[in-house]
């Protein structure tokens, strides 16, 4: 689920699939990186971030790193998500979580790596944060 919704958010492709235990195999591929906003539910999106979305990532950056009591500084979080977008085929992607009304309430970081044993290319969430006020809120559908 979670790679088919990444894929849709980010526009990957090339080889890019979902095996059963959910994470991207096949190589990190070329762009569009320009497919930006994937509804997830009834109103709540996931989108690729760009230098526009950095004043509503930074606290959720800054949250996640006093939540794991570490300090980098603010030109160096913001730094690390320039150098994503400007080379997202090397790099990885940041994504941001936005509520119904648009506010950021969340954010992950995807890398690429190497996998010997898929020999090929895969995406490794490094970074997964959801705000304290967002957690839960999410509408889910009945199983």
């Amino acid at each position: 689920m979670f790679g088919s919704s990444l894929t849709s958010a980010t526009g990957l492709r090339s080889g890019v699939e979902v095996a059963g235990d959910a994470r991207m195999v096949g190589g990190c591929a070329t762009g569009p990186y320009d497919a930006r906003v994937h509804e997830v539910s009834e109103g709540y999106s996931i989108e690729v971030v760009r230098e526009e979305d950095l004043d509503d990532l930074l606290p959720l950056m800054r949250a996640y790193c006093d939540f794991y009591e570490t300090a980098p500084d603010d030109v160096e979080l913001l730094a690390l998500s320039r150098a994503m977008f400007a080379d997202p085929e090397h790099e990885g992607v940041q994504l941001i979580a936005r509520d119904r009304a648009g506010a950021a309430v969340g954010f992950s970081s995807v890398f690429w790596t190497w996998d010997t044993t898929e020999a090929a290319r895969i995406g490794i969430m490094n970074d997964l944060y959801v705000a304290p006020e967002a957690r839960r809120t999410a509408p889910t559908k009945d199983r």
